[in-house]
């Protein structure tokens, strides 16, 4: 491959790891801040599931996406690409050789983390890889190439050496001081867009401001229509894990939230989410409380089909692990409704991942007090009207529209009034 050929080449390649980047990066964003509501269309099973490796904690390091630091190294690459006019062509290539197999070492890291230790693979993680990896085979074998591997070492390392003095020395040619103080600069702004970028795709895309502007129109009237509504009797219950509502904040709380829940429906996850969010922010002033309401027939009378056919499962599930402490209650809670893809297995796997029983499990699932609880949590619903997940109830009174601008809304309201 010519020398020409090649660089063009190169640069394909380097648009090809921004774009994989940005669209992983744009996809782990989704999952982390819950605007992903259903399976991805690269979550294909229980083995190619880009949804499981990006929940994975091999996603992030030190809290940041991976994605992020694989954007930041091609767009550096393309800086470097950019440079290499200014730079002889010894350097250039020793330098773009290193880096490169940085991301090659790393591509193979990943990969065999990946296979090994999640046990599943992510199709746009592995083409990430397969860029790395060409890119470094394609510079090393180049013809451009000059010299051994080690040779290519130490004359970056002089470059890099030569490119820090040149930042602060007045003997160094002003070309070179000024191209070295130019990719640090570009270097750090790099970083510091592809850090923001996150935050910029929750506020500036996930919540459109279309949205945005519905749901402040809702909380609006949000309050006085709460205030219209009649109180119910919740039949808030106490006991042991087969007689009680599991709670989640402090009991003496002067605002008690109740939320009819399915575990497979994608606005509760957002909805449970949001609650525990707030009751954070208010510690001791906000109580929780959790029902099931699922959408099947198998345990819902008055659900005529199978609307969510693993939501019974998963209500008898999270009440038994309850039978081991609320902690376990919580715990299982929060795992199943972190799931986006379900399957008869499902139960099984969020049973060894809490490390519970398998066999007191199974029998407490099968067990008829555990499944006419939760029948006794959809007959109350029923009674109350509710045909829809999730449904709020704050202080005994319904909330229409139970958005999370709505919720917060009425709250703010009952806290100014406690003041």
């Amino acid at each position: 491959m010519g020398s020409s050929t090649f660089k063009k080449f190169l640069l394909v390649l380097l648009l090809l790891g921004v774009y994989f980047s940005i669209e992983l990066l744009t996809h782990h964003t989704r999952l982390k801040f819950g605007y992903q509501f259903e399976p991805s269309a690269c979550a294909i099973n229980n083995f190619i599931d880009c949804d499981a490796v990006a929940k994975s904690r091999y996603a992030e390091l030190l809290g940041i996406p991976m994605a992020s630091y694989a954007l930041v190294y091609y767009i550096i690459l393309m800086g470097l690409y950019a440079l290499q006019c200014f730079l002889n062509k010894r350097d250039y290539y020793s330098i773009f050789l290193f880096i490169s197999g940085v991301g090659f070492i790393w591509s193979i890291a990943m990969s065999l983390t990946s296979f090994l230790v999640i046990k599943k693979i992510c199709i746009y993680c592995f083409s990430l890889y397969l860029v790395n990896i060409v890119i470094f085979v394609g510079v090393y074998f180049s013809r451009l190439h000059h010299g051994s591997f080690a040779e290519n070492v130490r004359c970056w390392w002089r470059t890099l050496t030569y490119g820090l003095k040149a930042l602060f020395s007045s003997a160094i040619p002003d070309q070179h001081r000024s191209i070295s103080r130019f990719s640090l600069i570009y270097v750090c702004l790099t970083i510091g867009v592809v850090y923001l970028l996150p935050f910029y795709l929750v506020l500036g895309v996930y919540v459109p401001r279309a949205e945005s502007e519905k749901n402040k129109g809702q909380a609006e009237s949000s309050y006085s229509d709460w205030l219209k509504e009649p109180m119910r009797d919740l039949e808030l219950a106490t006991g042991d894990f087969l007689q009680k509502d599991f709670a989640w904040g402090d009991a003496q709380a002067a605002i008690t939230i109740v939320e009819f829940s399915d575990f497979e429906c994608p606005f509760c996850r957002r909805t449970s989410k949001f609650l525990k969010e707030l009751e954070s922010r208010y510690p001791g002033k906000i109580r929780i409380v959790f029902k099931n309401f699922p959408l099947s027939k198998s345990c819902n009378a008055n659900v005529l089909t199978e609307k969510h056919a693993y939501a019974c499962e998963f209500a008898y599930l999270a009440r038994c692990a309850g039978k081991y402490g609320d902690a376990e209650f919580w715990k299982m809670h929060d795992e199943i409704m972190g799931l986006l893809r379900v399957s008869a297995q499902s139960s099984s796997e969020l049973i060894d991942d809490l490390d519970l029983d398998k066999g007191e499990m199974a029998s407490c699932i099968r067990s008829p007090e555990v499944r006419q609880r939760i029948m006794a949590d959809s007959r109350l619903g029923n009674r109350l009207a509710i045909n829809g997940t999730p449904t709020v109830f704050i202080n005994g009174k319904r909330v229409k529209i139970a958005t999370p601008e709505s919720i917060k809304k009425i709250i703010s309201h009952l806290l100014d009034a406690a003041k």
